[in-house]
């Protein structure tokens, strides 16, 4: 059988980067610390297919994108990080890195496209090969395999049926996290597989699309990284908005603590509509005006790029507010950005309206500024 043809082009380099197999001075290294050092083996799967044509510039951006965001993650020394890169149409590539070293992974400078979508081939090929590698059974290691594609599965023919028995067995281990980035027409069946509602996105394939997905992504394995820092083996909330590992410290430190100019009213009447509790609330006082009430995230939500977020500190009751709050919650700049409630930890996230008829959740509260 012929091997695998790779189809991504990495930019030229002065010096070859290291070959992927550990010498022996590091893998002497890796023994000696083994019990102590967490070790990393990160896959990234690229859809290639001819779909993707319009946006394969922005992938490339988005790839070299993580690739930084790893390598400045790996490089605190505190963790010892293997990137692997995959691609996949009609088949599946053979890997243009395979275990290699984060610092020696060289940027990319295109993907040629073509053909249909073997994506369960693809996961399943990185899944099998990572598997082998040497520690995989090993508690310290841990697997992350990201995988971006623009449409659902129609190609595969190894892994379609294996698959879902592979990831089942994978996230029973407690190391392997799983996350997916597909049109909304592929998220049923990951579901269906058992992979974490939190490691599902969708995402739509046009430039702004691959602009957001990317930012998801290097938000993911920033908190990837910190799990594998705090003692975590995997994820399942690698897209979710993640308040769990904020300090009370660190929100007080960077954002703008403005308790005394909200007011806080408990929802407690089903389908309330914002203006009309406001002005009950203000009983005449004075009139609903909009943006000056923020609701709290209680389901995912598309927040404009304008809108301020609070955080509320739930033990003291605190409420903070500054442009800090939406980086903490992996939110762009200047970007509209769909979010979902995740683990808030000692914290619940209040969100800017500007709507005249927004419907309030009963059982929850709306801070209204004075």
């Amino acid at each position: 059988m012929a091997a695998r043809r790779t189809a991504a082009t990495r930019t030229p380099a002065k010096k070859r980067a290291a070959p992927a197999a550990p010498t022996k001075k590091s893998a002497k290294g890796a023994k000696a610390t083994k019990a102590k050092i967490p070790v990393n083996h990160i896959a990234l799967v690229v859809d290639r297919s001819g779909s993707m044509s319009s946006i394969m510039k922005d992938v490339v951006k988005v790839f070299n994108e993580q690739l930084l965001t790893i390598k400045q993650n790996a490089k605190k020394d505190d963790q010892e990080t293997f990137v692997s890169f995959y691609t996949f149409h009609s088949s599946v590539d053979k890997p243009l890195y395979f275990q290699r070293q984060a610092q020696a992974v060289q940027p990319l400078k295109g993907i040629k496209l073509g053909g249909t979508t073997a994506l369960f081939d693809a996961v399943g090929t990185a899944m099998n090969d990572l598997g082998k590698v040497r520690g995989a059974k090993d508690a310290h290691v841990s697997f992350l395999v990201v995988a971006l594609t623009d449409g659902e599965e129609n190609a595969s023919r190894k892994f379609r049926d294996k698959l879902p028995k592979m990831i089942a067995d994978a996230q029973k281990t407690g190391r392997w996290s799983l996350a997916f980035l597909t049109p909304k027409s592929g998220v049923r069946v990951l579901k269906r597989f058992g992979i974490p509602t939190g490691n599902i996105q969708d995402w739509a394939a046009t430039a702004k699309g691959a602009k957001e997905a990317g930012e998801r992504m290097r938000r993911g394995l920033d908190n990837f990284f910190d799990a594998r820092r705090g003692g975590k083996q995997a994820v399942t909330g690698f897209f979710k908005a993640d308040l769990a590992k904020v300090s009370v410290k660190d929100v007080s430190d960077n954002l703008v603590d403005v308790s005394d100019q909200f007011a806080r009213w408990d929802v407690k009447d089903e389908g309330a509509n914002i203006r009309a509790f406001v002005d009950k609330m203000l009983a005449g006082k004075a009139q609903y005006q909009p943006g000056n009430g923020y609701y709290e995230l209680t389901k995912p939500e598309l927040v404009q790029a304008k809108k301020e977020i609070a955080i509320r500190d739930n033990a003291s009751g605190a409420i903070y507010t500054g442009m800090a709050a939406r980086s903490m919650l992996g939110f762009p700049d200047g970007a509209a950005f769909k979010v979902k409630p995740g683990e808030m930890g000692n914290f619940s996230v209040f969100i800017m309206s500007t709507s005249l008829n927004r419907v309030l959740m009963k059982g929850t509260q709306l801070l209204y500024r004075n």
